[in-house]
């Protein structure tokens, strides 16, 4: 036997080998799919697994592609996609001053007139604190030569409307912070952290400080410091921006309370007067809403107007750490700019309109009630996600989508999973959770180089979430061997 036609058949039967194992793999990856698909931590649940190749279109693996299920924060994808298409990527938040009877000599205003937009990033997600944040408003002002406003804050916050929470919330969440009210003009999240001190001796008044700061004016301590019993805080806030603090403190120790603040404008209102205290700009008037006022912004002098960071900055905060806050606002956002309406229901509109009219979605494929995903109504197609993931792959918008998602190890949801397996570096990828609902979505690469992309919604599970994650780790590590 010649050398040449030796060659020519060990070539062939590498060829050959090599052809059955490209076969065989898949083949392999579906049938490890469905043992781990078959935990019986999953019994009643139904369960959306998708994994597409971005690169050649091949399906690797489908299963109730087409059935509409609860995303939870997988539904912050959807939001952020959307308002990259409806906003644009460089699209920016402004927030604007104007002075009446502006004075640029003497640096001194009748009245400071606030006009919100809807900016999420006035907090620590953004700056070194929530305090940092206002002082960079107050510093703004300072700058612009303000050094006196003689009469009142007049907060606009009119480009949102509606104050209430959207449908498919479970009663509880508007308790917490991760369930807060959003408003044109918000500060620290619209969560205000109040901290109480007891004083050192029982009947001595204790020491109350909160986050952000807020104006002395603006905060009324009724809590007593007792010898005995249970430390114990409330915290209101009327429409007129007065936080009150009542409830009981042992001598020495200390309470803690979060707050949602049922009136952003005048939690921002009262945190901008305490930044400008601390900048040594004078205001001892109080706060009113544009709509209680009479006149407008346009008749005096805009002195001042600061631009958010843009758009891809804040779906990167607003993604890798599941920020439902930064979620409704932009879902407002979307509504306001767009048509419909600065509310949620507008919003929701915008969001289905702009999947309808990109391709992604159908009719019947998608039904949204908000943009953090913590509606229980909502519900996607594992098939609109891959077609969204698609489209952003064949985009220009791709690679800004994939670097705002979360990775395993890295700061965000994915910090603690997967570490130290294949995952690392190898998958972008957006969590999701609710009671009896879990889900991750994203982006990964194969075994061959190729992007992939894979939805998991896991809906109707009895058992602890925990568990249902640990199905999904699984699933990825089989994956990206797929």
């Amino acid at each position: 036997m010649s050398n040449r036609f030796t060659r020519f058949t060990q070539s062939t039967i590498t060829a050959l080998f090599l052809c059955i194992f490209m076969l065989a793999a898949p083949a392999a990856a579906k049938n490890t799919v469905a043992s781990v698909l078959g935990s019986k931590d999953l019994n009643g649940a139904t369960v959306g697994f998708v994994a597409w190749d971005m690169d050649t279109g091949e399906t690797l693996y489908e299963q109730n592609i087409d059935q509409l299920m609860t995303p939870a924060s997988n539904m912050k994808i959807v939001t952020a996609a959307t308002a990259m298409l409806g906003l644009g990527t460089e699209f920016q938040f402004v927030t604007a001053f104007h002075a009446g009877d502006w004075n640029p000599g003497a640096g001194t205003a009748r009245n400071l007139f606030v006009i919100g937009n809807g900016d999420p990033t006035f907090s620590g997600e953004f700056f070194d604190s929530n305090a940092a944040a206002a002082d960079a408003l107050a510093g703004l002002l300072k700058n612009k030569g303000l050094k006196r406003i003689d009469g009142d804050m007049i907060l606009d916050a009119r480009a949102f409307s509606g104050a209430d929470y959207p449908e498919g919330w479970s009663k509880e969440d508007p308790w917490y912070c991760y369930g807060m009210k959003v408003g044109a003009l918000s500060i620290a999240e619209n969560c205000l952290i109040v901290t109480v001190q007891g004083a050192s001796k029982a009947g001595n008044a204790p020491t109350v400080k909160t986050d952000p700061p807020l104006h002395s004016s603006f905060v009324v301590n009724n809590v007593k410091t007792v010898s005995k019993g249970n430390s114990s805080i409330k915290v209101s806030q009327n429409s007129k921006g007065v936080v009150t603090i009542t409830g009981q403190v042992r001598a020495g120790k200390s309470a803690s309370h979060e707050y949602p603040a049922p009136y952003p404008d005048m939690l921002f209102g009262s945190a901008l007067a305490a930044a400008l205290q601390r900048a040594g700009i004078g205001f001892q008037g109080s706060l009113s809403r544009a709509s209680e006022f009479q006149g407008s912004a346009g008749q005096w002098t805009q002195i001042a107007s600061v631009g958010s960071p843009q758009m891809m900055h804040i779906l990167g905060v607003m993604l890798k750490h599941s920020d439902n806050f930064i979620a409704e606002m932009m879902t407002r956002t979307m509504g306001a700019q767009t048509g419909p309406g600065g509310t949620t229901i507008g919003g929701a509109q915008a969001i289905s309109q702009i999947l309808y009219e990109s391709g992604i979605a159908s009719s019947g494929t998608i039904r949204i009630f908000d943009g953090s995903g913590l509606s229980r109504n909502n519900r996607l197609t594992p098939r609109v996600l891959m077609q969204l993931f698609r489209t952003f792959y064949n985009s220009y918008m791709g690679p800004g989508l994939m670097a705002a998602l979360a990775e395993p190890g890295q700061p965000g949801t994915l910090k603690k999973r997967l570490t130290g397996t294949a995952a690392v570096g190898n998958i972008k990828a957006k969590t999701g959770a609710l009671r009896g609902v879990c889900s991750l979505s994203g982006y990964f690469t194969r075994k061959n180089g190729h992007t992939g992309a894979f939805v998991m919604f896991m809906n109707g599970y009895s058992v602890h979430s925990n568990n249902i994650r640990a199905i999904q780790d699984k699933l990825a590590l089989v994956m990206l061997e797929m």
